[in-house]
């Protein structure tokens, strides 16, 4: 493990070191190592950073820091990925409140082409269990990675229906990999580690407090293409996952219900507000996205690659997969007016093989 990695670790086991801050002192000092060397003095000049950081970092011990969660990790086979690794998700790193470094049990494709993240009530009815299971089965076909975040409910449903399903599920949690909550998911979570994994940005020790659970919610949203809202109230961990995707320009889907049920009131609000697009079944997400339809034959099967014309391939060929490249920049490299650029990229997207990200910037998936 580099040198970077292991001060990174370190940092974040420092009281008071979150990601924005961390990426501020690593901003500014220029790299991890270079973090726990800096003066108090030098510490307090950087906007921002107040006494409870500098005197974290101060009575820090680094390397005892680091070798406290080395074990961990080395004991239990944990993953470390870090911001600046192929493995870190392309769809989390352009957001300023990204985590530098994710641990994870398992080996989840953190950058699979279509990744859904589902979120609902920890209180779901029949009606939300049944069509969380039908819509997560009926998205087989079309390749996609399941996210949630473990906890009862819609989660453990998501979760559920994708293992029964044979699909990759990554499971999000709010606290370190020594311990599991809610515990009763054990079992689940062991399962998912061996179909997916289950990821979260904080080392061991970490408890699973109620204000992580928001910053859970943050990776879920940022994780996805598509966040799938199933039943919620007007208010509560659900909604601020919505917020989040809003954020980050993520698409949110969320299915109906009954007007007099308090679980239905939520995704009715978002819907109604235009906040969220209906969806009633998996084809309807498939449409929304436009992810490439099935094709009838001998099995239903989906076009993984879809046949390019000679004008997409020259585009598609420019771009580097899970790396954001600006308009701008294609637009210099090919061989079109903005205006043919700009249909050729809708054509892409259309075929599923590249998506747009905030800033006019594209990912080839």
């Amino acid at each position: 493990m580099d040198s970077e990695t292991r001060y990174l670790i370190a940092l974040t086991k420092v009281s008071g070191v979150g990601a924005i801050t961390a990426k501020l002192l690593t901003a500014y000092c220029g790299s991890t190592e270079a973090v726990f060397k800096e003066s108090p003095k030098a510490l307090k000049a950087i906007p921002g950073i107040g006494d409870v950081v500098i005197r974290g970092l101060s009575e820090a011990e680094p390397e005892a820091l680091f070798e406290t969660e080395y074990h961990f990790i080395h004991e239990h086979d944990i993953q470390v990925i870090p911001y600046w690794e192929e493995q870190y998700p392309f769809r989390l790193k352009p957001l300023a409140d990204s985590p530098l470094l994710l641990f994870s049990k398992g080996n989840p494709e953190l950058n699979q082409r279509r990744i859904l993240s589902v979120v609902g009530t920890r209180k779901c009815t029949h009606y939300g269990r049944r069509m969380t299971e039908s819509i997560i089965k009926g998205l087989k076909s079309y390749d996609v990675m399941i996210v949630s975040g473990l906890a009862y409910g819609i989660d453990a449903e998501a979760h559920q229906a994708a293992l029964a399903s044979d699909m990759s599920t990554v499971a999000v949690v709010a606290h370190g990999l020594d311990t599991l909550y809610p515990a009763i998911h054990r079992k689940m979570a062991e399962k998912i580690s061996e179909q997916g994994g289950v990821i979260t940005e904080f080392p061991s020790g970490v408890l699973p407090q109620k204000e992580r659970f928001p910053m859970r919610n943050r990776i879920i949203a940022g994780l996805c293409d598509v966040l799938l809202v199933v039943e919620t109230a007007k208010s509560g961990g659900s909604m601020i996952s919505v917020q989040y995707a809003t954020d980050y320009d993520r698409q949110v889907v969320a299915l109906p219900g009954r007007v007099e049920d308090p679980m239905s009131a939520g995704t009715n609000y978002l819907i109604a507000k235009e906040i969220a697009q209906l969806i009633r079944s998996s084809e309807d997400i498939a449409r929304a996205m436009h992810w490439p339809s099935q094709k009838k034959g001998t099995g239903t099967q989906i076009e993984l690659f879809p046949q390019l014309s000679m004008d997409e391939k020259e585009v598609y060929d420019i771009m580097t997969r899970g790396e954001e490249i600006p308009m701008e920049q294609l637009l210099e490299q090919s061989t079109f007016s903005l205006g043919k650029l700009a249909s050729v990229l809708l054509q892409l997207e259309m075929k599923g093989v590249i998506g747009s990200c905030p800033g006019t910037r594209y990912v080839k998936y």
